[in-house]
């Protein structure tokens, strides 16, 4: 896991405690298994932008909140894959 991803995984992380929203719950929430999540907090895996998109209205922060320009890049560039 590299620093870009660390930021918003840290970040989901911290908002996610603060609401009191388990891994299970968000999961459900997007429509994918509690083990995909798992692989996008660990850094196993990126989500797509519109995953993080559809994560952070379900958290209630504006997407930049969760994403910043160095972060939104390897996120933009992992759609063209």
């Amino acid at each position: 896991m590299d620093d870009n991803n660390d930021k918003w995984i840290d970040e989901t992380k911290r908002i996610m405690r603060e609401r009191k929203i388990t891994q299970q719950e968000l999961a459900d929430r997007l429509g994918i298994t509690r083990g995909a999540l798992g692989h996008w907090l660990t850094g196993k895996r990126i989500p797509r932008y519109e995953s993080i998109c559809a994560m952070s209205r379900i958290l209630g922060v504006p997407v930049t909140q969760l994403t910043e320009p160095d972060v939104s890049h390897a996120v933009i560039k992992r759609i063209g894959d």
